[in-house]
């Protein structure tokens, strides 16, 4: 399955009640499952439906009905820049495909789509693909030890106490930071809620003209997302589209 067909469906319950439309993705940490969807319904107020209250995902998805507030996992890279583990431009991440075969992304450059298996991929504010085998693994945090408290003896009490403008000088030292390289932006821990959901698309620009399956407008170039246009999108079943044209220009 193709995760971009879920995008746009109609939620319903199992009763029949419509909850909603589905509006993105969460993955486990390893990339290789599907960890909930994120949702809003005709208000554009969004939920949480997790993976495992999902019943039928063809036509419509059919779901139990949520009360998470939390979910998880992290946010499915689409519409992300992906760089290979030397640095170079892969693309755009285009698409996510699971179910019947191993999970593998879809990275779209010049009209072409590459598959890579979610093992090579790591996925954080950019995505960066090993190309020569798996991802590394993440680093294990080291426990800090327990000190002894420090009892006071001729030796302490003859050191000099600090003064008292100590910290307010060490707060006011420059620091100056390195540059973050592609593959150590995409090893940092991704926030618990990122900005997935139609809401956050609010006011957003959009990079290239958004058009339905007919050749009418969704949305120009240029123009700010409305609640009119994400409905339009929604819709026309362009919601996936409107997302990838605003998060970065497809190359």
């Amino acid at each position: 399955m193709q995760l971009s067909l879920l995008i746009g469906k109609k939620i319903v319950s199992p009763a029949g009640e419509e909850l909603g439309y589905v509006t993105g993705a969460y993955l486990s940490r390893d990339l290789k499952s599907l960890s909930a969807l994120t949702a809003a319904d005709d208000e554009e107020e969004e939920f949480i439906l997790p993976a495992r209250t999902l019943q039928a995902t063809r036509d419509v998805v059919i779901a139990s009905k949520p009360r998470p507030s939390s979910v998880c996992g992290v946010p499915a890279p689409i519409g992300r820049p992906a760089y290979s583990d030397k640095g170079e431009v892969l693309g755009v991440v285009s698409d996510w495909l699971f179910g019947d075969c191993e999970p593998v992304f879809l990275v779209t450059r010049d009209g072409v789509d590459t598959g890579y298996a979610a093992e090579t991929v790591a996925a954080g504010e950019s995505v960066v693909i090993y190309l020569s085998g798996k991802r590394p693994a993440p680093k294990k945090r080291e426990k800090q030890k327990n000190t002894p408290p420090v009892t006071q003896n001729e030796d302490t009490m003859s050191d000099p106490l600090p003064s008292e403008n100590a910290s307010e000088q060490i707060s006011e030292e420059k620091i100056e930071k390195e540059p973050v390289s592609p593959v150590q932006a995409a090893q940092e821990p991704m926030p618990q809620r990122a900005e997935l959901g139609s809401r956050s698309l609010l006011g957003r620009r959009v990079v290239r003209s958004v058009y339905d399956a007919q050749g009418g407008v969704v949305a120009l170039a240029g123009d700010r997302i409305t609640p009119e246009v994400l409905s339009r999108a929604r819709k026309k079943g362009r919601l996936l589209a409107l997302t990838v044209n605003t998060l970065t220009k497809l190359y």
